[in-house]
């Protein structure tokens, strides 16, 4: 696969997505505007839903140049997942229950499970495949509200999927339309990154995390999707352990705060830049160990990340139990 098509595609993009959000930005209603609270890292009213923009790029262009590409799975996850992201739009807009948002992440969730190679097998009566199966669906439906939990500081979940993507797209050899997304997102970083003049909101973040939980699940073997889910472990070991100790607390699970290590970090008078920085980097490192060491490196590398973010949280972070 040559690497200059791709590359010309995500620096085109990048640059279509840019002065399309300063479109958006510019003339963004007070609808589009979210205000601070308390759970906020800002302390002033932006435009959010601007992931809208990379979510229009992305799908626009895979459905005017599907008559002309080979029928393509990863093609179709994208697709899938836009309905979510419209869930996503409404939501930042005018808020929705917790149950609908829950509905359509469990049918994309159910959609990705009928296209994916690996769970094909899984569609039988038998008690262990279908307890296989429900594992999955039910991990599917965490990532996409995980992912969603890590949209809370400049640049950081925009930074860290954007690499997770570039590794995961290049691995599978995908079809030049996918590489949009990427560009569509670094053109959204550009102004997101601290300080940010846009959030991408619900519509963008549950899309992301959709997305690429779906395009995992395009691997062929169990082996390299467990080497793909190295790549989000800054985002996944925030989500859960955060997740896991609201619960030992007996603290809502659903309710808003702000809890997360990152958000911790921030409190603790670490800039929004620095903060995104150290989970782009930690996301890049264990990217980097995958790509020259295979399966051991990574993990290793994974490890590495965990030990340092538990390092922080003990040495630096505001207490948990603080806020």
């Amino acid at each position: 696969m040559t690497i200059i098509p791709h590359v010309s595609l995500i620096l085109i993009f990048a640059i279509i997505s840019h002065h399309l959000l300063q479109l958006f930005i510019v003339r963004s209603s007070s609808l589009f505007l979210v205000y601070p609270n308390f759970r906020s890292s800002h302390n002033q009213p932006k435009p959010t839903a601007g992931g809208i923009v990379f979510v229009l790029l992305a799908v626009s262009s895979i459905a005017l140049l599907s008559p002309f590409l080979h029928p393509s799975a990863l093609l179709c996850v994208q697709l899938l997942a836009f309905p979510l992201s419209i869930v996503g739009l409404v939501d930042d807009c005018f808020g929705l229950s917790v149950y609908i948002r829950l509905i359509f992440q469990a049918i994309t969730s159910f959609l990705f499970l009928l296209i994916s190679p690996l769970a094909s097998s899984l569609f039988s009566f038998d008690p262990f495949n279908m307890l296989c199966l429900f594992f999955l669906f039910f991990s599917i439906v965490a990532f996409i509200n995980f992912v969603n939990f890590m949209d809370g500081m400049d640049g950081l979940l925009a930074g860290c999927i954007s690499i997770a993507l570039v590794f995961l797209y290049f691995s599978f050899l995908s079809p030049l339309p996918v590489f949009i997304l990427i560009g569509s997102l670094l053109g959204f970083l550009s102004l997101n990154w601290s300080p940010s003049k846009v959030f991408m909101g619900d519509v963008g973040s549950t899309y992301l995390g959709a997305v690429f939980a779906g395009s995992v699940l395009q691997a062929q073997t169990w082996h390299l999707a467990t080497d793909m889910l190295f790549l989000v472990t800054p985002l996944i070991a925030d989500s859960s352990s955060t997740l896991f100790r609201r619960f030992i607390a007996r603290q809502p699970l659903h309710s808003p705060h702000r809890q997360h290590l990152y958000q911790r970090l921030h409190q603790a008078g670490i800039s929004h830049a620095c903060v995104s920085s150290l989970y782009i980097l930690s996301t890049a490192f264990i990217a980097f160990f995958l790509l020259v060491g295979g399966s051991s490196f990574a993990l290793l590398a994974s490890l590495c990340v965990i030990f340092l973010g538990l390092c922080l949280d003990l040495s630096i972070a505001v207490p948990f139990e603080s806020n």
